[in-house]
């Protein structure tokens, strides 16, 4: 595929808003796979859905775009994952009178991806870590999500055997940062970020983190 088809069957695809009204943003990683003859990026979002007031509000949402992908399967109904779970309590409770929740006093740890992860309940360190608590006396679960990213991002990721690409695509490179406006009027084209990494794909260079982060 040449440059301009790339570009062109990426705005085919689905475009992912890293913060929205109903996904709250925490982590973001990208990679990139290619042979020969073929290629794929493969991005994946942590975020925390809600319109849901449990830990199965925590999120792993996978964006795939390759020369073997059809553009309306970038993003299907098996592209969200959920590997976060309760550890020694609920750790979320609800509120009684809206639909809200927030961190239970009581839970220690949840388990992502079956490993136990503490939970910080001592607001004093989320301040530190930047994050702007909304209420005076309760963590939101967005907030317990953005404590644990990016030190335990790496649980969260879904493994390239759940991914299902193709065993002959070598990885090549992963980012964490790259352009990504955040609005519903871009498409991937717009960025020049995916402009290089389409360069480079239909031209078979070696990728520069300086032109993509």
């Amino acid at each position: 595929m040449t440059e301009e088809q790339i570009l062109n069957y990426l705005d085919q695809c689905h475009f992912p808003r890293l913060d929205n009204g109903y996904y709250y943003h925490a982590d973001q990683e990208l990679r990139i796979y290619r042979s020969r003859k073929k290629w794929a990026i493969v991005m994946q979002v942590i975020q925390y859905n809600n319109h849901c007031l449990d830990i199965n509000g925590f999120s792993t949402i996978v964006y795939k775009y390759g020369s073997d992908i059809e553009p309306e399967k970038s993003l299907t109904n098996n592209s969200f994952f959920h590997l976060a779970e309760d550890g020694n309590a609920e750790t979320f409770l609800k509120e009684n009178d809206i639909f809200d929740s927030y961190l239970n006093p009581v839970a220690n740890y949840c388990k992502i991806n079956q490993t136990s992860i503490p939970i910080e309940h001592d607001r004093a360190k989320y301040f530190e870590k930047g994050i702007k608590l909304e209420s005076d006396k309760k963590i939101k679960p967005w907030e317990v999500l953005r404590y644990l990213t990016p030190k335990f991002s790496d649980n969260f990721w879904v493994g390239r055997g759940q991914l299902e690409i193709d065993s002959d695509l070598k990885e090549v490179i992963k980012f964490s940062e790259w352009e990504h406006p955040d609005n519903i009027d871009t498409v991937l084209s717009d960025m020049n970020s995916f402009k290089e990494i389409a360069r480079c794909l239909a031209n078979n260079l070696a990728f520069d983190r300086n032109r993509i982060e």
